[in-house]
């Protein structure tokens, strides 16, 4: 076993056998492995855990071990046996330094590459030899091409890209194994067919592998799957057999599942990895960028060449722009430090891919560094990525997308933020602007936390259903709430609401068709309408066929405010409701987003005592302001009990964003002792800054 000739150590497996295979094409093309020898496995993981190193080639070897154990329990035709090895063995070899991450920023240069063809000519080249040497057919292959530079399948260019290393040196490998030419597209279609059993033999030992070592080395529970269960009697043809054995498979992939969300797409790794991707990007697309950097440099050599602007071993001047070294530099030295605002998964769009997208919500034109740079001028960070969805409710047409929102903790601009959700918002689901609105109420709060009450959906709900069942009103039960939702249907502006799922079918067509149903809990669905009608776009409900149900909901609470069997909660909480919608009615500003009954959070407290009615936030005059509205019936002792709280939230909210105007407000009834709740505005003189 001490033999290297014959075994290799293996932290996981403790010895790996060596076959003629492996030890041929190994010190035939060293320098191919060498390079994975020095290309940590979990890319640019380890430059925020440092427990997170590996080698690719310890990775490659242990990809090597699971298909020879796969072979052990089952039986492969003789003449695939070689090609198979051959393509498990050439399968990582295409990998770019730092993996993933430089071989998604190379799509991204790609994709925004207009000036001239450069990269677009380097990748067709690679693509056109290896396909020129299948027999895909033209669809296939354009549809292979699509799903990479469309990113929705970029993490599968370091097999097209193994491909061709292994397509460069045919001639040796054939010559030293007896191959014929059909076996060359054998093993082509081992790495990147999809359709092949090849394919999904490599796939799954790949998997069982960097599962079990990721495990390992990022320190979580130690797996020790058995070969002689997870491949017994693999049977590739029988469509109710899985990829493992039902105890492995779950094993496996429940790990996968946990690695995925703790590191994998872990938000402080997602935040560098995407400015990482745009600085790389950029340095692609510099007429001074060699391309051999990709293939030939390891991790320590690139890092050395985007941080430095030298190359290696020579030390030579790389000449790349100066700026965006920097900006590397800076973000490996820890000097650039982004935190997240709010994440939206499952947003729907019809036939967009990122770019597009991105330059949507950034309401940005086209240019060919403008999605590059904006993150280190205006301080936000787009991180886009496809949803994983086998089946999306919309058909083919549509695509799903997980969308990061991060700002800069250095650079606070209130205005971009502002911007981006008024962009974003149209497409959001009712649920997606409570995390939204979350994600802004933690950043406001001086304790970093925050909760949000009910108060005003409860009664909003209240108040709906009582429409709809006082005999007196014109309302028979449902019709308010069926003729509302047809009325904010027909708005052709928002119809991108109703493309998302949720909206659509859990929201929309939920309450429609069962409103009338008096065997449901019907106070429950009220409640879900009126969480709904707080969470859509103020625009649409400020067209004129929609605000006239807003103002049937206003009269039905001025008349119940009256009722003077109510508490003083009650009629408190009825009109922080009139207070609200009265702003909602309120056409001033471009945009406007409420945040309603926030409340600060001490983790430290069990009380939280600090309760803020209504936040206005908005575009006007093309500026973003913020008008917090402290609501009150005790008008003898609003200020007393409201204006240290306003200014407290204030002066933190200026802290965060110094550039945002911020106003302050007190709501008090015109004259309640005559029954005139009418919600009027009464300055505070707290806030006034800018």
């Amino acid at each position: 076993m001490n033999n290297s000739k014959e075994y290799r150590q293996d932290p996981l497996y403790r010895a790996i056998k060596m076959s003629e295979e492996v030890r041929y094409i190994e010190g035939r093309f060293k320098d191919l492995y060498d390079k994975l020898k020095n290309i940590n496995n979990l890319g640019i993981l380890p430059e925020i855990y440092e427990m997170a190193r590996y080698p690719k080639y310890e990775h490659h070897l242990g990809t090597f071990y699971q298909i020879t154990q796969f072979l052990d329990y089952n039986e492969i035709d003789e003449k695939y046996l070689v090609p198979l090895k051959i393509s498990t063995l050439f399968l990582h070899t295409g990998h770019m330094p730092f993996t993933y991450s430089t071989e998604r920023a190379f799509f991204i240069a790609a994709n925004l590459e207009k000036d001239n063809n450069n990269i677009n000519n380097y990748l067709d080249q690679k693509l056109d030899y290896i396909f020129d040497n299948t027999n895909f057919g033209e669809d296939r292959v354009k549809e292979h091409k699509v799903k990479l530079f469309s990113l929705e399948n970029y993490r599968q260019i370091y097999k097209y890209f193994s491909c061709y290393e292994f397509l460069k040196n045919w001639n040796i490998i054939k010559n030293k194994f007896n191959l014929e030419e059909k076996d060359k597209e054998i093993i082509i279609g081992n790495i990147i067919n999809k359709n092949s059993d090849g394919y999904k033999y490599i796939e799954l030992a790949d998997k069982a592998d960097f599962v079990q070592r990721d495990a390992l080395y990022l320190g979580t529970v130690r797996l020790d799957i058995s070969p002689k269960h997870l491949y017994r009697q693999y049977n590739i043809n029988n469509k109710n057999s899985s990829f493992f054995n039902i105890n492995e498979e779950g094993l496996i992939n429940n790990n996968l599942n946990y690695l995925e969300e703790r590191f994998y797409e872990n938000i402080e790794i997602d935040w560098f990895r995407s400015l990482y991707e745009k600085i790389v990007a950029s340095l692609i697309l510099s007429h001074n960028f060699d391309f051999r950097y990709l293939t030939d440099f390891n991790d320590n050599q690139f890092k050395h060449l985007i941080t430095e602007n030298i190359e290696t071993p020579n030390m030579d001047n790389a000449n790349l722009p100066p700026l965006w070294v920097e900006r590397a530099k800076k973000l490996f030295k820890g000097k650039i430090i982004f935190s997240i605002l709010f994440e939206i998964e499952d947003l729907f769009y019809k036939r967009k891919n990122i770019f597009d997208l991105e330059y949507e919500l950034l309401d940005k034109r086209e240019s060919k560094r403008g999605l590059l740079n904006y993150p280190f001028k205006k301080g936000l960070l787009l991180d886009i990525k496809f949803t994983d969805k086998d089946k999306l409710p919309f058909g083919s047409d549509y695509k799903s997308f997980k969308i990061s929102v991060y700002t800069d903790n250095e650079n606070k601009n209130f205005k971009h933020i502002i911007k981006l959700i008024r962009q974003i918002s149209q497409y959001c689901s009712i649920n997606d602007i409570l995390k939204i609105r979350m994600g802004l109420t933690n950043r406001f709060s001086w304790t970093n936390y925050s909760r949000i009450n009910n108060n005003i959906i409860d009664i909003l709900a209240e108040s709906i259903f009582n429409i709809e069942n006082n005999t007196s009103d014109e309302y028979k039960q449902g019709e308010f709430v069926q003729k509302f939702l047809k009325s904010l249907n027909s708005k052709k502006t928002f119809e991108d609401l109703w493309n998302n799922f949720y909206n659509h079918v859990f929201w929309f067509a939920n309450i429609y068709n069962n409103i009338k149903n008096e065997q449901i809990d019907l106070r429950n669905l009220y409640r879900e309408f009126a969480k709904g009608i707080t969470a859509l776009p103020i625009k649409l409900l400020q067209f004129k066929s929609n605000k006239k149900f807003i103002n049937k909901i206003y009269k039905n609470l001025e008349n119940r405010i009256e009722d003077n069997e109510l508490s003083s909660d009650k009629k408190g909480y009825i009109f922080e409701t009139l207070c609200y919608l009265k702003r909602l009615k309120s056409e001033d500003g471009k945009f406007k987003f409420f945040i309603n009954n926030m409340i600060i959070v001490n983790p430290k407290n069990e009380n939280d005592d600090n309760e803020f009615d209504i936040i206005e936030l908005k575009i006007k005059n093309s500026k973003p302001e913020c008008w917090i509205y402290a609501c009150t019936i005790d008008t003898d002792n609003c200020e007393r009990n409201n204006k240290n709280q306003l200014e407290k939230l204030s002066k933190n909210i200026n802290d965060q964003y110094p550039n945002l105007k911020i106003r302050t407000r007190y709501m008090i009834p015109e004259n309640k002792t005559t029954n005139n709740w009418t919600p009027k505005t009464q300055q505070t003189g707290v806030g006034n800054w800018n």
